[in-house]
């Protein structure tokens, strides 16, 4: 919805009032974000004048700062909302996407890194499918799990640093149901081997039922 329809709405529908109160929210007041964001790139600059800084852009398909961060690979910005600012790195956009998704689709490493090792990091964040806000290079529109996104863009590195935080995650709640018995060594490698081998099948497979760019979503 553009400015001038936006003016029109007005009134008549909450989604367009709300979103008449983001656009003056551009020349209101200030926030902790102004000082981080003015200096990080124009469309996270918009953040800085909202007081919440999880405040989701309905104009911006419900995109949040930390989300335009992650789109745009900002992993000093990423780390200063997240640590001093509160913000939430499980929100998702109009599309599912969360900055797990974006960190994936655009293959940015270290932020990836640095968002799967924040506490509350689980198999909740893996497992959630979405689609971009934009047109993918890599044909299909999805929704895809972040492992699969990153498999079609070609960021082979980052769809194996996926697989082995959740691989990592499998093992522990394995152990966990377990419980304490004890196991000599041998054991534990064959354990860690099918776990390792049934995941890899499991997120091979998906890879493959997403080559003809149809939605593909775990279940």
């Amino acid at each position: 919805m553009g400015i001038a329809a936006l003016a029109q709405a007005k009134g008549q529908h909450p989604a367009a009032e709300e979103a008449h109160e983001e656009m003056d929210g551009f020349s209101k007041g200030t926030s902790p974000l102004h000082t981080v964001t003015a200096t990080a790139l124009t469309p996270l600059s918009l953040f800085s004048r909202f007081k919440d800084v999880n405040h989701q852009a309905i104009f911006m398909g419900y995109l949040s700062a930390v989300h335009i961060a992650a789109l745009f690979g900002r992993l000093k910005c990423f780390k200063h909302l997240c640590e001093n600012e509160h913000a939430r790195i499980d929100a998702t956009d109009a599309g599912g996407f969360t900055p797990f998704l974006f960190a994936a689709w655009t293959g940015s490493r270290e932020l990836l890194d640095y968002i799967m090792s924040r506490d509350g990091f689980d198999l909740t964040h893996l497992e959630a499918a979405g689609t971009p806000p934009l047109t993918s290079s890599c044909g299909g529109k999805g929704p895809y799990i972040g492992y699969v996104w990153a498999h079609r863009k070609g960021f082979v590195d980052v769809a194996e640093a996926i697989f082995r935080r959740w691989r990592q995650i499998n093992l522990k709640a394995q152990e966990q149901v377990g419980g304490s018995r004890s196991e000599d060594e041998s054991e534990v490698k064959r354990r860690q081997a099918q776990v390792s081998l049934a995941l890899r099948g499991r997120l091979q497979g998906l890879v493959e039922a997403a080559k003809d760019g149809n939605p593909v979503v775990d279940s």
